[in-house]
């Protein structure tokens, strides 16, 4: 397979439709880019160590910074619309 002409692969086979037009050079400026502590919201619902383990290990992580851990999802779907609306 041609490098970078896929953007996804399922199980070792391009994904249809999901390719780079040809000549399409786009990521090549981005290669060397990462995401850096990008905000995120755990729904932690149930509340054990191991869960609290992965919460920080997930937290600890260059690319993530968990924000909030949360009991419910409607919790997280709230936090979302606030910081989406700026009312909280």
């Amino acid at each position: 397979m041609t490098a970078g002409r896929y953007l996804i692969e399922v199980k070792g086979r391009p994904a249809s439709g999901l390719h780079w037009p040809p000549g399409c050079e786009y990521p090549r400026p981005y290669v060397a880019e990462a995401v850096r502590d990008a905000p995120v919201a755990v729904v932690d619902q149930d509340g054990s160590s191991a869960s609290r383990d992965l919460i920080r290990r997930i937290d600890a992580t260059d690319s993530t910074a968990v924000v909030a851990a949360l009991l419910t999802l409607p919790d997280a779907q709230a936090l979302f619309f606030a910081l989406l609306t700026g009312v909280e």
